[in-house]
């Protein structure tokens, strides 16, 4: 599925380069080529960064700045697949540098929500959770509730990590309202797969396997 995704943004990508008729057209080429950079870097990661190199080539040249700064993000995310993570902490930077000159909140919200991923699996907790916290709070003003959660079960992990287990319960369970009110099956399991973890580290074994059951069924 996945293969056939990249496929037909690459067949759309040779059109609108054929085409060439102005700037509109030269915004839609930088967007697909950051889109095929972002649905190849876990796969493909040196073809990913390839893509994003060339999306920020366009973007100087056109003054795109929404463009450069998601070729810096997808570039960053390349770094990441090849386990690159201080080049991976240095593109989201960039990004997140150009998403604030231009006021991007989504963009911003996302880049911040990058640099809490990169910066908790170098072990950075207190930064990291600095930064899902402003993600967060970008997310809300934006009533974005997916990525709200998605961060409260970030910031559960980390403190999980942090052997802070009472408060990674409560944030796992803030993600896990959410996800139920947005009947998403899939990241409630993976909530309950957090606590389940959260409750084996406590040794309170016959709640952890109530919940890691449960995530079974959920997927």
């Amino acid at each position: 599925m996945q293969k056939d995704n990249i496929y037909q943004l690459q067949k759309k990508l040779e059109k609108l380069e054929k085409e060439n008729i102005g700037d509109s057209n030269t915004i839609q080429i930088i967007d697909l080529l950051n889109d095929i950079a972002s649905s190849t870097y876990s796969s493909q990661p040196g073809l990913a960064r390839e893509y994003a190199l060339e999306a920020r080539k366009k973007s100087k040249k056109a003054n795109y700045l929404k463009g450069l700064g998601r070729s810096f993000q997808v570039e960053g995310f390349s770094h990441w697949a090849k386990g690159n993570f201080i080049y991976s902490e240095k593109c989201y930077r960039k990004a997140l540098k150009i998403y604030q000159k231009i006021d991007y909140s989504k963009g911003i919200g996302n880049a911040y929500n990058n640099l809490g991923a990169v910066l908790a699996i170098q072990g950075r907790y207190k930064t990291s959770l600095n930064c899902y916290q402003q993600c967060s709070a970008i997310y809300k003003k934006l009533n974005y509730e997916h990525g709200v959660a998605s961060a409260c079960a970030n910031m559960g992990i980390i403190y999980k990590n942090r052997k802070e287990n009472k408060i990674a319960i409560e944030y796992q369970n803030r993600a896990l309202k959410i996800f139920k009110k947005l009947k998403d099956h899939h990241y409630q399991a993976i909530v309950h797969n957090n606590i389940g973890s959260v409750l084996l580290s406590e040794k309170q074994y016959d709640q952890a396997i109530k919940f890691f059951r449960k995530s079974l069924r959920l997927q």
